[in-house]
């Protein structure tokens, strides 16, 4: 019998160079260099992703604590007044007034302040002060009547127009206006409106009287200082602006005097103030 034999093939002795064994592994798992690169950071950066994540625990732990706002400082002259109410005392009308002219002294005429606590929530009126506020009222009529829109004019009415206003408001905004009424026709009109009056409380309605077929008439009460009272919202507390510093002390009580005999019996507690004095309290 032959003996098989097997040839032997001559032994490879040239060794793999990097490159040839790296591109084989490129070509059995491409992006295998890029793993490798990613797992063998270098030392400088090797810090980097311990320090970020420590910077971001650090930052999403860290809890801001809010101070408290302190109460801003008062000024000399208001500290300096101050001294002159006794803030446990309760002063009749008239020497309220007196001491309020005599520490209200600035460079401008305050507006006189009555701050009311009452006993009931939800109170709302009309009342004309005798001696007016000493403020110029910007006055808005809506109605569709030529008549009425004259006699409005006369009577002092800083604007005055039908559905043509109307459309101005709707295009260009609402000016600044302090009281607006309407005659009961245009009611229908102002619906395209309701939404830029009723949050300002500038909505006609019958309940204070800025409803009316006869603005002429209403329109000389407001000059002759004719305000709507009203507590806040759900709570009973009403801050009324009464008059000027400038007035005189026996037309500022008076005008005191017509707000409280109108909430006659409701009233808990009252302070008198001007825009920048300290609170003085009445005998009510």
């Amino acid at each position: 019998m032959k003996s098989s034999k097997r040839k032997k093939g001559k032994k490879d002795t040239s060794e793999k160079s990097p490159d040839s064994t790296r591109s084989q592994e490129q070509l059995l798992n491409p992006g295998n260099d890029v793993i490798l690169e990613e797992a063998q950071p270098s030392p400088d950066s090797a810090q980097r992703p311990i320090e970020s994540q420590v910077k971001n625990e650090a930052g999403l732990t860290k809890t801001k604590t809010k101070e408290k706002k302190q109460p801003a400082a008062r000024g000399r002259d208001y500290l300096a007044v101050r001294k002159l109410v006794d803030a446990t005392k309760t002063y009749t009308l008239p020497e309220a007034v007196g001491l309020l002219k005599k520490i209200g002294r600035t460079a401008f005429d305050q507006t006189v302040e009555l701050h009311l606590t009452l006993r009931e929530k939800n109170i709302r009126q009309t009342v004309i002060l005798p001696h007016g506020t000493g403020k110029e009222h910007t006055i808005l009529v809506f109605t569709s009547k030529k008549e009425i829109a004259d006699a409005a004019k006369e009577a002092g009415a800083t604007m005055v127009g039908g559905a043509e206003l109307v459309e101005k408001i709707q295009k260009e905004g609402l000016p600044k206006v302090d009281v607006v009424l309407a005659t009961e026709e245009m009611m229908p009109a102002l619906v395209p409106i309701a939404k830029i009056l009723g949050p300002r409380g500038l909505m006609p309605n019958p309940k204070n009287g800025t409803l009316t077929n006869d603005p002429a008439s209403l329109l000389l009460q407001r000059g002759k200082g004719t305000i709507d009272i009203k507590t806040e919202k759900d709570l009973p507390f009403m801050h009324i602006a009464i008059g000027k510093l400038s007035m005189e002390a026996d037309a500022i009580v008076k005008n005191i005097q017509t707000i409280l005999a109108a909430l006659s019996g409701k009233v808990l507690k009252a302070t008198l103030c001007g825009t920048m004095t300290p609170a003085i309290k009445l005998e009510v």
